[in-house]
């Protein structure tokens, strides 16, 4: 039931956690500032990733930052945390009539989507970049993206189409991936990508290590290999495998451009970073590490090198398949990203114009 001091007005409420996805609300609320009165609403208390809101003036902040991060706190914290943050979700429901979110894979995202669904708000998942399908756990379970319960699905292509209830799903593109890259391209060495799986919570920060350490040994017998971290990672963690011996250097960077790293590449490997798409936009053979201990795998199609051992990566090295046929890296391009920009910004208040009229 829609409480009685809700405006009749559409009013969409977009929740903000993280960087990546300030950066998608960037892209998209001035145009959806056109179709409904928008609203912010900013988790960067609990998730402390130190986003940046500076774009937008109408920004409700939910939680205090105090204490670590949500991804690092026990699960007696985030319980006794839970209680207060279903509190604020239910006062937001008295002003606001839709709302959108970029998971409901988060317990904080999935709560919200189920607390906000039964007071009448209307709610939405635009896919944030790229997507994972469990390799493990039950289809509803939380990490099975699409399952959270949301109204509509917007989804960046064709690939993730499988994974959200098809008759509650659109294809809309991503407004801040490119689906073609420039650069200059033909470089030596073997580009690891990392993740942040443990400070996510996937898996422990032991057992991560571990799997970056067994990869660099085994691809440094093939050439020079980087590790390129992502921002969130603890460099101190991986520390050590640029000054462990072996037949090929390892260098370990966090934050060179892009570019440069694409530059300097003849393949680029990893589980389910979006550099995967970038490498694969410019001409560079992908390797996808299915046997990564996370409960996720990357929904690829054939012109992506799935590795499910550390002996097929290796065998795949051993004999460095040719950059990927043009033809096939657009279809699979395509398959990913649908439309980038401002098409996909179009897209996407297109179907947020039609969600909230009806």
């Amino acid at each position: 039931m829609i409480p009685k001091s809700r405006t009749s007005a559409p009013r969409l409420a977009v929740f903000v956690g993280t960087g990546l996805q300030a950066r998608i609300a960037a892209a998209i609320v001035p145009d959806l500032t056109t179709v409904c009165d928008v609203e912010v609403v900013s988790l960067d208390p609990l998730y402390q990733f130190g986003i940046d809101l500076t774009w937008t003036d109408d920004v409700h902040t939910i939680g205090r930052r105090h204490g670590d991060a949500w991804y690092e706190r026990s699960r007696l914290q985030k319980a006794r945390l839970l209680p207060g943050f279903c509190a604020r979700m239910t006062r937001l429901a008295q002003r606001v009539t839709h709302a959108l979110f970029y998971v409901d894979t988060g317990i904080l995202e999935r709560t919200a989507i189920r607390i906000l669904g039964g007071l009448g708000v209307r709610t939405v998942v635009l896919q944030d970049a790229m997507k994972r399908r469990p390799k493990q756990g039950p289809e509803g379970g939380l990490t099975w993206f699409g399952a959270g319960g949301a109204d509509l699905y917007l989804v960046c292509g064709e690939r993730y189409r499988a994974l959200c209830p098809p008759d509650r799903t659109r294809v809309v593109g991503s407004p801040i991936l490119p689906s073609r890259l420039t650069a200059d391209t033909g470089g030596d060495q073997i580009t690891f990508v990392n993740q942040c799986f443990a400070r996510y919570g996937e898996v422990d920060l032991e057992t991560e290590v571990a799997f970056v350490r067994e990869v660099v040994s085994a691809a440094r017998k093939y050439g020079p290999v980087e590790v390129r971290l992502h921002p969130h990672n603890d460099p101190a963690a991986y520390a050590g495998l640029a000054g462990s011996p072996g037949a090929q250097s390892v260098r370990v960077v966090q934050h060179d451009p892009l570019p440069e790293t694409l530059a300097a590449a003849r393949v680029v490997m990893g589980v389910n970073s979006t550099v995967l798409l970038e490498a694969l936009a410019v001409g560079i053979p992908v390797f996808s590490l299915a046997w990564h201990p996370s409960p996720f795998e990357l929904p690829v199609g054939p012109v992506v090198h799935r590795c499910d051992s550390l002996g097929a990566m290796e065998r795949s090295l051993a004999s460095m398949p040719d950059p990927p046929d043009s033809v096939a890296v657009a279809q699979e391009l395509e398959a990913h990203v649908a439309a980038s920009g401002q098409e996909a910004v179009t897209r996407i208040t297109r179907a947020i114009d039609g969600f909230v009229k009806t």
